[in-house]
């Protein structure tokens, strides 16, 4: 409901800046386990290919479809081979 990005960023910069949290707080065992898990590399592109290729269901419908005409072209390129 706000009206760009930029807005939506900056309040949220100003809420870390308001809100600071002290390592004796409930949360903040969560706060680590949750930093920690967005710093390994697997999640990272995880999270990457969910905004790039998946992003909306089209492109999901299309990566699923070459992914599988890819699949089809090996297995004919390893029967053609067979055969020979």
């Amino acid at each position: 409901m706000l009206s760009s990005d930029e807005t939506v960023s900056n309040l949220f910069h100003n809420l870390v800046i308001e809100n600071a949290t002290s390592s004796e707080s409930f949360l903040s065992g969560l706060c680590e386990e949750l930093n920690l898990h967005c710093k390994k590399r697997r999640h990272k592109w995880k999270a990457n290919l969910k905004q790039v290729y998946f992003n909306n269901p089209w492109t999901g419908i299309s990566v699923g479809a070459a992914t599988f005409l890819l699949v089809l072209t090996v297995i004919q390129t390893v029967c053609s081979i067979l055969q020979l």
